[in-house]
């Protein structure tokens, strides 16, 4: 199986923006654009990783990082890799700057997630799982024994060191992040977990949580969805939260109680 990185022009933006035009606005002449150009910047294959379902970043020369899910390394799938694309003449060039190696490793496994970069070129995500055999306090479903991390890659070298900054254990933590992080001006990390918190809720897998991860790798559980009996407020938070000026969060759950 193959995915493949695109890339649309100009022109596919500006029809975009024509078409949120022409909504309910036909009298005033709107004329959608149309696409000028498609093309395929990059193939992923096995040992490139495959299956990218997150966005991309970008760096001040044109540079591209992201992750894909799967690929890498052997059976069957791999765990995932964080690639960069840099530009060149004929499209981009690929290079795999980390390959998961999953819990038996306490490494990381399937992230899923896009990236964030700090102002010293540092690439910080999460995996759905991986960082410890088993997550000694609650399994979490889908067929998964591990719980998941929150990763630093820093540049060393002619390549990057990983450091796990925190490996979920599936209690009152957390447990399978499944989406990019935010960082406020101190350069803690803020992001959610789809399980885990209160381990009563979802038939002991937890309804999820929001969280706080300082640079050295305290974790504080800033929020449990569910944490109270009929309570009504949500659960499994799979998107990253925002925060406003005064320091207040805002975000999203996949469903809600019943």
């Amino acid at each position: 199986m193959r995915r493949c990185l695109s890339r649309i022009s100009t022109g596919a933006f500006i029809a975009g923006l024509a078409l949120l035009g022409t909504h309910g606005v036909a009298a005033r002449g709107y004329r959608p654009v149309t696409v000028s150009h498609y093309s395929v910047t990059f193939s992923f294959g096995r040992s490139q990783g495959f299956t990218p379902r997150a966005g991309l970043i970008a760096d001040s020369t044109g540079a591209l990082y992201g992750t894909a899910a799967h690929g890498g390394g052997p059976w069957p799938f791999g765990r995932g890799v964080v690639f960069k694309l840099t530009p060149n003449a004929g499209g981009y060039t690929e290079s795999v700057l980390h390959v998961f190696r999953g819990d038996r490793e306490h490494d990381g496994a399937i992230p899923d997630a896009s990236l964030i970069r700090d102002a010293g070129g540092s690439l910080y995500g999460t995996t759905y799982a991986g960082g410890r055999r088993l997550c000694p306090e609650e399994l979490p479903h889908h067929g998964l024994t591990s719980c998941g991390t929150v990763y630093r890659l820093s540049p060393a070298g002619s390549g990057y060191q990983e450091t796990v900054l925190y490996a979920f254990r599936g209690g009152k933590d957390g447990a399978n992040p499944g989406t990019s992080l935010i960082a406020d001006s101190s350069g803690a990390l803020y992001g959610t977990t789809e399980q885990g918190g209160n381990v009563g809720c979802f038939s002991g897998h937890g309804c999820g949580t929001v969280f706080k991860i300082t640079p050295s790798g305290k974790l504080t559980t800033l929020y449990s969805f569910c944490s109270q009996s009929g309570c009504t407020d949500g659960k499994n938070p799979y998107a990253v939260p925002v925060q406003d000026t005064n320091g207040g969060f805002y975000g999203t759950t996949f469903s809600r109680n019943t």
